[in-house]
């Protein structure tokens, strides 16, 4: 987003509509904006407040020199104010003066701008008496998610040897079933060679989890 200063200070826009556009965003953004980024803009707005206030003791000083019939040639290149030969003191003072509650109107826009984030910073101080608690639960529910992941780490150890020894039942199981049909002339009904219920294939599975334990730098034969 713009600078508060740059937008309300262009003569050609309409400050109270600028000030609507900003306010909605700032609202929208409000909820989920971080407490640094808040102070940050409030710091913002404060700077473009002391710049103004900086030119508007500037325009004052230049006020003060033309009363004592001094030309304050610095002020008037900044500010943009020509002052012709044929130009009487009175004119060019009335330019200054007109800057002045120019930069008097600019900075009121600024001042209501700043107010939405210091009211947003008022509420968030008052929530942070529960800070010191949130902390101390953030600590321990990071040392509980990394146990967490030790323990799936492990868990994917023994899915794998659970998975092997599977593998190797059933291949058994089939082996034995085929001597079974060879040499059971008596069986009419057998049963003992019935497919048995098949997990999906978890090898390519397992492999993936150990690359992402690894990847961690948490090994599978980690302890919980």
């Amino acid at each position: 987003m713009e600078s508060a200063l740059k937008v309300y200070g262009q003569s050609w826009r309409d400050p109270e509509k600028a000030y609507r556009e900003r306010r909605f965003s700032i609202r929208q953004h409000l909820p989920t904006m971080p407490a640094i980024q808040l102070q940050n803009c409030i710091n913002n707005l404060n700077e473009d407040l002391e710049t103004l206030k900086a030119e508007i003791k500037e325009c004052r000083e230049a006020i003060n020199q033309l009363k004592h019939g001094k030309k304050p040639e610095n002020m008037l290149r900044k500010f943009g104010v020509h002052q012709s030969i044929s130009e009487t003191t009175e004119n060019t003072t009335a330019k200054f003066r007109a800057e002045i509650e120019w930069r008097k109107k600019v900075a009121k826009w600024i001042l209501r701008e700043r107010a939405i984030y210091l009211w947003e910073q008022r509420l968030r101080k008052a929530k942070a008496l529960k800070l010191p608690l949130l902390k101390h639960q953030q600590k321990t529910l990071k040392q509980k998610a990394h146990m967490l992941i030790k323990q799936m780490a492990k868990c994917t150890e023994e899915l794998q040897s659970l998975y092997s020894n599977y593998q190797k039942t059933t291949s058994q199981y089939y082996n034995n079933a085929q001597q079974i049909n060879l040499l059971d002339f008596n069986s009419s009904s057998d049963t003992e060679g019935e497919s048995l219920t098949s997990p999906p294939n978890l090898n390519n599975i397992i492999q993936k989890l150990n690359e992402a334990f690894k990847s961690m730098q948490i090994g599978s034969g980690s302890s919980a």
